[in-house]
């Protein structure tokens, strides 16, 4: 029998995949019920892995809005582009997304992360974090979530004081109970510009 990719993925290289198993649609409906999505023009996914979390933005977004996925996983990258024809997906890494958006030119409205954050090291949550500040709208938004038991872990309680040096505002939902492992949400806005 052929394991799912996702959870292939995930045995391969569980630090960078961080769940054995897809977000499922409930935890999706919380990265995406907020605001005015019909205004949303331009959206960043950091790490979208096969696309669950990517199915929720597209059906949240206009048809004219550019959706930019960012995975580093080569064979997840193939599920991407498969999956999403008309979605522009790049092979690369989340530090590098200034780069990659720079063809572009135009800042994201929005960025949604489904990083692992707890298995990452200090230097990758900082990079990555400052990814997303370079790459979004004075006004932006940044949406990752972080499952129950890594808030408990170092790496968790880091990205929970960290939110708020990058954005002014941050809000924490209520546990996502439906999803495994459950999770919260982080909503963020108004990115802080290291040049004040």
């Amino acid at each position: 029998m052929t394991l799912p990719t996702h959870l292939r993925g995930y045995l391969t290289a569980p630090r960078q995949i961080g769940a054995p198993v897809p977000s499922s649609r409930w935890l999706a409906r919380a990265i995406t019920d907020w605001g005015d999505w019909s205004r949303v023009r331009s959206v960043v996914e950091f790490g979208a892995g096969t696309g669950a979390m990517t199915s929720a933005i597209l059906n949240a977004v206009p048809a004219d809005c550019h959706v930019l996925l960012i995975e580093r996983n080569a064979r997840f990258v193939d599920v991407l582009r498969r999956r999403f024809p008309g979605v522009e997906v790049i092979h690369g890494r989340v530090e590098d997304a200034a780069a990659c958006c720079r063809a572009d030119g135009s800042p994201a409205d929005v960025v949604v992360s489904s990083l692992p954050w707890a298995s990452f090291s200090p230097e990758t949550q900082a990079a990555c974090l400052e990814a997303a500040v370079s790459i979004l709208h004075e006004q932006g938004m940044f949406v990752t979530f972080s499952q129950v038991q890594s808030l408990l872990l170092t790496g968790g309680r880091r990205l929970a004081r960290m939110l708020p040096q990058a954005f002014e505002q941050v809000q924490r939902t209520r546990i996502v109970l439906r999803c495994l492992p459950p999770a919260v949400v982080y909503r963020c806005s108004r990115p802080r510009r290291r040049d004040g």
